[in-house]
């Protein structure tokens, strides 16, 4: 028989890009070239590599100042305020 397993919630800031106030946290990361800007799209350095962001979608960071992005799709199936 195959066991079931539920995944462990998340406790994660985040704010939409484009939309939301930039956070200081945010600011911080870019300071150190983990988030850079060009004509819209910011990359981001992930753990998993780069990620790429457009206006509305989730920046968020997570457990130990990992950098996540979400689609607003995703973001809204998957985190409740």
């Amino acid at each position: 028989m195959t066991a079931t397993y539920r995944k462990i919630s998340d406790v994660v800031q985040a704010f939409r890009y484009g939309f939301d106030e930039t956070p200081e946290w945010f600011r911080s990361f870019a300071k150190l070239g983990m988030i850079t800007e060009s004509m819209g799209i910011l990359t981001i350095d992930t753990t998993t590599g780069d990620v790429y962001a457009e206006k509305g979608d989730w920046i968020l960071k997570g457990r130990n100042d990992t950098l996540q992005m979400r689609k607003h799709f995703h973001f809204l199936q998957q985190y409740e305020r």
